[in-house]
């Protein structure tokens, strides 16, 4: 689970990359306003390592990003 905070509802992109910067793929999430969303992440094709999420959000008065750092362990 990727989970994050929008303030107004908004429209969210993640992309997630691997350590070499290569995209592993794009999920779309809810972007409900003023409370945590999250996004399922299914790692059944992926290798155990470090990736970054880059996570977009675009509402009526402008739009953010965060880049988070995930584990994962198998």
């Amino acid at each position: 689970m990727i989970r994050y905070f929008v303030r107004e509802q908004a429209s969210v992109t993640i992309k997630i990359f691997d350590m070499a910067g290569d995209l592993v793929t794009t999920l779309q999430g809810p972007g409900a306003a003023g409370m945590d969303n999250e996004v399922v992440w299914d790692l059944s094709g992926v290798q155990s390592g470090v990736y970054f999420a880059h996570i977009d959000a675009a509402g009526q008065s402008g739009s953010g990003s965060a880049i988070v750092k995930i584990a994962v362990v198998k």
